[in-house]
């Protein structure tokens, strides 16, 4: 016999026997968090853009659909608080069948708890980074949906979004719950959108929330008041006496709830009397924002919340006393004697019959009338109604974004010019739009961007748009509309996660990601060790506010090629890129050397995504000598039942298949890969120098 032959055989009894040894239920010391899966379909019709443009990692499977999952009520343990779209709550693609993909719950566990725990109910949402951007509406979810599909039922977005009334949401339900689906809530407009109210919550906590997340808007404020007086219901919303009269709760119920749900935070906050930053009496707290991100964040005070469901304050509760009982009272009976009178008699009277003489007319006739027909006029159907103007911009007295408010509503002139006047503070950089019918569907601008201005001095600022030639003006004493912009600083804003951004999150202020000068009008920014991602986003932006900044050309969809110079957008989208492996270097720049203000354009953008030289090291190379052997094998063996330690260097070799485990799976993929000689034989893949072995061989 061979002496190749007698080593293939005495290879393939040592992987017989350490397969065997593999076959043991082996864990690692750190418990991990039980999985539960739940799936989502995604839409094939093109509501959500080409389905087959979704991008899957060939390592790990993930792709750029992601799971954003929160706490409603009765989960004894807290979620992991991720921002929206993280890499962390990115989907899985489901083997084998088309356009399904998979999200374990269990990345949401804090600890090694089931994430999804009994007689609790979640909020959940799937989104896309594919194309433009899609999003279902919230759905409720508790244990029982573990399993379940959740589907779309619409192609075009008409849900109202609980968070912003003048964004739309896809319609969706679980495939096969029926005590689960779209979730019931309250606007920011205190509109009552029905569906799924969890039953384990109190009936008044869906207003208590909506109370501590709006009332410090100045926008929104209006909307929550007791009774509808200033602006008819019809373009204002619900009240809140109509929202508890649908809800079926009462105002204390929402009062107390209120309390209950902010005991913290009331019992050792400070009150702060309504200043610039908030209309209404507050407490500030920590918690997290839209983005996911822990921020100081203001709530009502309880005095504020009183007054807008109409109670005193502090609330008079109910009073609920015994019954009084008194002892029945006992007289004794009065006797009283009789009367007796005489009975009265009266005389009857004669009197002689009245003879009446029956009385003859002669009859009248009535001569006929003769009327000239009346001729109906045709009905001229009513005129239909004006279109509506208004403002929509970045601070409050122009209605903070919100193309639904109605205090901030155009007047329309004799000339056909309609005109919007309010006193606004000195500050700079001041942003809106015109808004027709108080919808963004459509909205006008600056050549299709913010109209921006600067008050150089407290003054009543007048807004002036005629519809006729779009042209929009802003007069006032202290209004000056810059010429030219002047740049003091430039950063870097975006979904932070991790290294991306340093963590930092959609923030044009923060420090963290300002950006260096290099030359005249050319700043950078470098970030290294950046995880893989399918979904990161970037823009610049100037001077430490959204007034002025710069992504890819409005929906051009454009995609930046790595290390490629593209013609920035001014007030563009997001500029979205890949990482395809861990461990990359991102260097965002930008050139506005050459700006133009008055048209808008001139600047360019650069992202250049690099990776690091291959280290020679080896999924599955534990022992570190270069080469993968049976050797390895039996040494990470020997780690999983704690006979041996394992240094960092070797632990990331060792997360053969990229589950961010170390268990024997990897143990019988290294024997898999061993068996069949050449990775590609075997459908694995050689990748900058590591053998990337996936989770299913």
């Amino acid at each position: 016999m061979k002496k190749t032959t007698k080593f293939i055989s005495l290879l393939l009894s040592v992987l017989m026997v350490c397969t065997c040894f593999a076959g043991l239920t082996f864990t690692t010391a750190s418990a991990a968090a039980p999985e539960q899966l739940i799936y989502f379909s995604y839409p094939t019709d093109g509501s959500w853009g080409d389905a087959s443009a979704v991008k899957v990692n060939t390592r790990n499977k993930t792709c750029n659909i992601y799971c954003y999952v929160y706490t409603l009520y009765g989960n004894e343990n807290p979620l992991n608080v991720y921002a929206f779209g993280a890499n962390a709550t990115a989907c899985k693609k489901v083997d084998g069948v088309d356009n399904l993909y998979s999200f374990d719950l269990s990345k949401y566990s804090t600890g090694d708890f089931a994430a999804i725990e009994d007689n609790a109910d979640y909020g959940v949402i799937f989104s896309t980074k594919n194309g433009a951007g899609y999003q279902t509406t919230d759905l409720t979810m508790n244990k029982s949906c573990l399993g379940d599909t959740i589907v779309v039922t619409e192609k075009t977005p008409t849900r109202e979004n609980t968070s912003d009334s003048s964004k739309k949401d896809f319609c969706a339900k679980w495939q096969n719950s029926t005590t689960c689906g779209m979730r019931g809530g309250i606007t920011s407009l205190n509109n009552v959108l029905d569906g799924f109210f969890p039953a384990s919550m109190p009936k008044a906590k869906p207003l208590s929330d909506s109370l501590k997340k709006y009332l410090t808007n100045a926008t929104n404020l209006p909307f929550y008041q007791w009774e509808q007086t200033a602006i008819s219901a019809e373009k204002k919303g619900g009240c809140n006496k109509t929202t508890c009269e649908k809800l079926g709760v009462e105002p204390i119920e929402v009062y107390n709830q209120y309390v209950a749900d902010n005991k913290d935070a009331i019992e050792t906050g400070t009150i702060h009397p309504a200043d610039d930053t908030c209309p209404v009496d507050y407490i500030e707290y920590e918690g997290y924002n839209d983005a996911g991100v822990l921020a100081t964040m203001k709530m009502a005070a309880p005095s504020v919340v009183a007054s807008v469901l109409n109670l005193s304050y502090p609330p008079e509760e109910p009073t609920t006393e015994a019954p009084t009982t008194e002892e029945p009272t006992t007289e004794a009976p009065t006797t009283e004697e009789p009367t007796t009178e005489a009975p009265t008699t009266v005389e009857p009277t004669t009197e002689a019959p009245t003879t009446v003489e029956p009385t003859t007319e002669a009859p009248t006739t009535v001569e006929p009338t003769t009327e000239a027909p009346t001729t109906v006029e045709p009905t001229t159907e009513p005129a239909p109604a004006e279109d509506v103007y208004s403002v929509a911009g970045s601070i409050d007295e122009l209605g903070k974004w919100d193309a639904t408010s109605v205090a901030t509503e155009m007047t329309k002139g004799d000339d056909g010019k309609y005109s919007f006047t309010t006193a606004i503070t000195a500050q700079n950089d001041v942003l809106f739009k015109v808004v027709k019918n108080h919808s963004w569907d459509t909205a006008y601008g600056d050549n299709g961007n913010n109209v921006s201005f600067n008050v150089t001095k407290d003054c009543d600022v007048t807004i002036t748009f005629d519809p006729a030639t779009e042209e929009i003006t802003v007069t006032g004493e202290g209004v000056e509309q810059p010429k030219v912009l002047e740049i003091e600083s430039m950063r870097a804003v975006g979904n932070g996660e991790g290294n991306w951004l340093n963590g930092v999150a959609w923030d044009p202020a923060n420090d963290a990601n300002l950006m260096t000068k290099v030359a005249d009008g050319i700043y950078e920014i470098t970030f290294e060790n950046v995880g893989a991602s399918f979904g990161y986003d970037v823009k610049c932006a100037a001077n430490g506010s959204w007034a002025a900044n710069w992504g890819v050309p409005k929906n051009s969809g454009f995609k930046p090629e790595s290390g490629v110079q593209f013609d920035a957008g001014w007030d563009g989208d997001n500029a979205g890129f890949e990482v395809d492996e861990d461990g990359a270097t991102v260097k965002v720049q930008i050139d506005v050397s050459n700006f133009d203000l008055a048209s808008k354009s001139g600047a360019k953008m650069t992202i250049t995504v690099s990776y690091p030289e291959p280290s020679g090291k080896l999924y599955g190379d534990i022992n570190g000598d270069g080469q993968i052997t049976i050797d390895d094998a039996t040494t990470l063996q020997k780690y999983i039942v704690k006979m041996v330690d394992l240094d960092d260097d070797a632990k990331i070799c060792a997360d053969v298949n990229g589950d961010g485990r170390i268990s024997v799976m990897d143990v019988t993929f290294i024997q898999r890969y061993l068996a069949g000689s050449t990775g590609k034989a075997y459908g694995y893949e050689n990748l900058t120098g590591k053998v990337a072995i996936p989770e299913n061989v």
